[in-house]
């Protein structure tokens, strides 16, 4: 897999793709999420716009208030999803190298 991965989800409005992509059997917790940066204009990098594009009868991808939308303008910058639904939750150092993304 050449993309860039996450261990957690990143924070929806942030510019990092997130996609959860599922790795060995359904009966795991081999989850991992996309760390590329969200294609300008679309809610996930290229690749799993497309993805999730196929899986609407229309084609047209739709998201829940919150989730940002690619834009070249906005940095990138890794986050967490908090579990609350609150304010994302920062990375520690350590994450910030071990997974960088866009």
């Amino acid at each position: 897999m050449g993309k860039k991965t996450l261990p957690r989800e990143p924070w929806r409005g942030s510019q990092v793709c997130g996609y959860q992509i599922q790795i060995g059997s359904w009966h795991n917790s081999g989850n991992i999420f996309c760390g590329e940066r969200k294609e300008h204009g679309l809610y996930a990098c290229r690749e799993h716009h497309q993805a999730m594009a196929e899986d609407e009868p229309d084609g047209r991808v739709r998201m829940a208030p919150g989730n940002a939308i690619g834009s070249r303008n906005k940095p990138v910058r890794l986050q967490w999803e908090p579990s609350d639904g609150s304010r994302p939750v920062e990375p520690t150092k350590q994450e910030v190298v071990d997974y960088p993304v866009g």
